[in-house]
């Protein structure tokens, strides 16, 4: 949540931005175990993905893997909370988090987490 705001992506920043970042777990081993060539493929194999891709991403070779990270990218965009308490004690309102919740926030801070 939220990802599109970050500065860099990832807890070390090695990530510049969320394409960059969508490719990671599809190839991790821990995540998704997948290589770039596989995930074209399987792509390629399913006629409405090829569809969906080409309306996409018009003029270019649709299934690509740079293209599977910019639609991920697109869609995690999306994923935003906006108005969330948080937001609203950021604004100002100190009523927004309780005593517990500044606490953990200013723990988070210190302890470098939010760096």
């Amino acid at each position: 949540l939220n990802a599109v705001f970050n500065a860099a992506q990832f807890w070390d920043g090695r990530a510049a931005d969320l394409a960059e970042q969508a490719k990671g777990p599809v190839q991790a081993s821990v995540e998704m175990n997948n290589t770039p060539e596989l995930v074209v493929e399987t792509l390629q194999s399913i006629p409405r993905y090829v569809e969906l891709f080409s309306e996409a991403f018009p003029g270019e070779s649709p299934v690509s893997f740079d293209n599977v990270a910019r639609a991920l990218e697109a869609f995690e965009a999306t994923l935003v909370t906006p108005g969330s308490r948080f937001d609203q004690w950021i604004l100002g309102d100190d009523s927004a988090l309780d005593g517990t919740e500044r606490r953990g926030l200013e723990l988070f801070v210190t302890s470098g987490c939010a760096s």
